[in-house]
């Protein structure tokens, strides 16, 4: 009796020219031998394919129908499910690597912590997925797999920076936690008609955080990268230093935006009416924050009377918006707040009606400048363009809002905030070129864009004269 085809453990006819794959049920012709079903196995399921050759493998298809017709068999038959279920973990290969690869992009995309894998509950969860499948160590991910995959990611940005022909950057210094200088580095560029901003470098910055030191620190991260010559301009906060150092570096500086938000939000915070409401509110967030008492009191309250279990938004000083959302949040949860801090022993001093007024209309001077925060904020999309109707829609939004304020201490901070308007953002309509340049190529921006150039000649004129001088 000639013997079967171990391949027939795994494939099934599905007429006479043609078998299906059991395992991944794909299908192939059939020229009167087994030789294609075999290489198939070989290539992709090598792994069955070569356990099978010291076993007795039967396809675990149909076992149902097979017993009633031919009864119960003597032995235990070895099966696909048995093999998967009393396997051994991945021998060290391509399915183990590529399994391996995708945990290392997990966390460095998400950045989970390099113990992730030594929690019990993720180890049961990618046990129940795959119990072939060992995770690797802390120390294995941190020696080799994490360094492997930082090299590789690298390596694909190097290739796509070489072919990018102009980027900018955006640069940061600030004290860490540990009370080290950090300054950070992110790339602007297009790659594949995306917009894209990788993180370049995080570095410690020793020594004194003057211009030279941080155009040196500068000059070294774009001729590491060798973007030097490519590198068009340079985004950083309005500090003088980092002014300074784009100037050393002899590119193009371009104040940023939301930096000069905040400044000129900020300035308005200091009218005394406001200062006063501000520093009110910031202490009725911090007794809430401080008191699991209070706070009970609070969620009670808010179930009582059918309301959303919010909690208050403590401001945070390098974010303007933090207040603005922080005084949105007052205003929403005024019922619920009032009569909690009436029934907080030691609870600090309520907001009165006259400042939820003021409160409500420094929310309305402010809400533009949130919105503008959040659109110039976006890294996916070209904010240069923006500035200059963004200024003009800040604008126009303070004349329509002078309207509808009714209290001395509203016109007060809105004159504070036309004031610094003016001081700080007004400039950007005349000093920055590249601003005007990009405005005027978008004829949706240009319609309610600056009115101070109107034609292409004007433009241009203005757009060379700073490009030569660099």
């Amino acid at each position: 009796m000639s013997s079967k085809s171990r391949a027939w453990d795994y494939f099934k006819k599905t007429n006479e020219k043609f078998a299906k794959c059991s395992l991944c049920k794909r299908e192939f012709k059939l020229s009167g031998n087994t030789t294609n079903l075999i290489d198939h196995m070989k290539r992709k399921h090598n792994e069955v394919w070569m356990w099978s050759s010291t076993v007795s493998v039967t396809q675990d298809v149909d076992t149902t129908e097979q017993n009633e017709k031919m009864g119960p068999s003597p032995k235990k038959r070895n099966t696909l499910k048995n093999y998967f279920d009393r396997s051994s973990k991945y021998p060290d290969g391509k399915t183990k690597q590529n399994l391996d690869n995708k945990y290392v992009r997990m966390i460095a995309v998400d950045m989970e912590p390099l113990r992730k894998g030594e929690h019990e509950g993720f180890r049961d969860f990618v046990n129940a997925l795959d119990s072939r499948y060992e995770i690797p160590d802390t120390t294995i991910l941190k020696k080799k797999l994490l360094p492997e995959y930082y090299e590789n990611v690298k390596q694909k940005l190097v290739i796509a920076l070489s072919k990018a022909e102009h980027v900018s950057v955006t640069t940061d210094l600030w004290t860490s936690i540990a009370n080290e200088g950090i300054l950070s580095v992110t790339c602007h560029f297009f790659h594949n008609e995306k917009l894209i901003a990788p993180l370049l470098e995080v570095v410690k910055m020793e020594g004194s955080h003057n211009a030279e030191n941080i155009a040196s620190m500068l000059d070294a991260t774009l001729s590491k990268w060798d973007i030097r010559s490519k590198c068009e301009a340079i985004t950083t906060d309005n500090a003088q230093t980092m002014i300074n150092a784009a100037a050393k570096l002899h590119i193009r500086h371009i104040p940023c935006f939301a930096h000069t938000l905040n400044l000129t939000v900020s300035d308005s915070f200091a009218v005394t009416c406001l200062d006063q409401i501000l520093k009110k509110c910031k202490s009725i967030v911090t007794f809430f924050k401080m008191s699991t008492l209070a706070s009970d009191k609070l969620r009670a309250i808010q179930r009582e009377l059918n309301k959303p279990e919010l909690k208050v938004i403590q401001e945070v000083p390098t974010r303007w918006n933090s207040a603005y959302h922080m005084l949105q949040r007052i205003v929403t949860m005024k019922t619920e707040l009032t009569l909690a801090l009436n029934e907080c022993n030691r609870a600090p001093p309520g907001v009165n009606a006259d400042e939820y007024l003021i409160i409500q209309e420094t929310i309305q001077i402010l809400e533009p400048f949130d919105l503008a925060t959040t659109k110039i904020s976006g890294e996916s999309y070209i904010t240069l363009s923006l500035i200059i109707p963004l200024i003009r829609g800040i604008k126009t939004k303070l004349v329509e809002v002078e309207s509808q304020i009714v209290t001395e201490s509203g016109n007060k901070i809105l004159l504070c905030m036309k004031g610094s308007v003016d001081k700080r953002l007004s400039p950007y309509e005349s000093r920055t070129p590249v601003v005007l340049y990009l405005q005027y190529w978008t004829p949706d921006l240009r319609r309610r864009g600056s009115k101070q150039v109107t034609t292409r000649s004007e433009l241009v004129s203005g757009w060379k004269r700073p490009m030569l001088a660099i």
